[in-house]
């Protein structure tokens, strides 16, 4: 009998070990594929992350980073299908759907970029990303009310993000509320010195106020 256990004993191990092995080589895979996103390298990051895939077909986190490789690459197609996968693989992935209205954006399918950032705040309601892609989706159709009531919950979410206080400046001047772009493109400079987009935009608003010497001073800076 003790024979007969001890060939049994010895497998559990090894399968732990190849487990642990596997685990460990994907965790690596994903730190080498996030860093070659973070470069720049999408081509490398998306060979990367395909690897990860073939060694768990499950993982709904590689799915979810090849679809930013590939969206990175213009490859808007593939992308939406790698966060349907993440979707079917975790229904209450709320960073797939937000991804996914993104890409739908670049589309210029409005309505369902819009539903899609919807559903990733329904899903993770402190999620300011989502806010602020909604906010976008919600200017480019011109609902200017609502784009600025979720800029403005992005904000309050994420008050350093000097991106969301810019593209909120934008949709006050289309109201004509230049004094409050004015301050939301001040934050932007506070928070981001080097934000050039936002100096030109200072720039341009002060022109519209009649102070050309103020705003060729932001243009030039």
């Amino acid at each position: 009998m003790l024979r007969r256990v001890v060939p049994l004993l010895l497998t559990v191990p090894l399968l732990a070990t190849s487990q642990v092995v596997v685990a460990q080589s994907i965790s690596q895979l994903f730190q080498q594929g996030n860093a070659a996103l973070s470069a720049g390298n999408f081509p490398e990051a998306e060979r990367i992350f395909r690897r990860v895939i073939r060694l768990e077909p499950n993982n709904a986190g590689a799915y979810n980073n090849l679809g930013n490789a590939l969206y990175k690459q213009g490859k808007l197609d593939e992308a939406i299908a790698n966060y349907q996968q993440v979707i079917r693989l975790n229904p209450n992935h709320a960073i797939a759907y937000s991804n996914l209205g993104t890409v739908l954006h670049q589309q210029g399918k409005l309505d369902e970029a819009i539903t899609f950032h919807r559903q990733a705040i329904r899903l993770d309601p402190n999620y300011s990303t989502a806010y602020y892609n909604l906010g976008t989706a919600l200017s480019a159709q011109g609902k200017l009310d609502e784009a600025i009531t979720s800029y403005q919950q992005a904000i309050r979410l994420n008050p350093n993000d000097a991106i969301t206080y810019n593209n909120l400046g934008n949709a006050l001047i289309d109201q004509g509320k230049l004094d409050e772009a004015i301050a939301n493109y001040q934050q932007v400079i506070r928070l981001n010195p080097n934000h050039a987009i936002a100096y030109s935009n200072l720039g341009t608003v002060l022109h519209q106020q009649g102070k050309l010497d103020e705003a060729i001073t932001f243009h030039r800076q």
